[in-house]
């Protein structure tokens, strides 16, 4: 399936175990639709960096990328 193709949803959640590629395959999605020029912004949540597990700052950073990118 395409970038292109139309979406009911346009959220993806992704879960497995540590190792297994899942921010390697969220950055690379996210590389691909900032390539497409659907990407107004992108956050990853670290669960042992206190600096990017933090829900204070998702709502900021979403904004300020919105922002910054239109």
């Amino acid at each position: 399936m395409s970038i292109h193709e139309e979406r009911e949803h346009w959220i993806m959640w992704m879960s497995g175990g540590a190792g297994v590629g899942k921010s390697a395959i969220a950055q690379n999605f996210a590389e691909r639709c900032e390539a497409e020029g659907y990407l107004l912004a992108s956050l990853f949540f670290g669960r042992s960096d206190p600096s990017r597990n933090n829900i204070d700052s998702l709502i900021v950073t979403i904004a300020y990328q919105i922002y910054t990118t239109c």
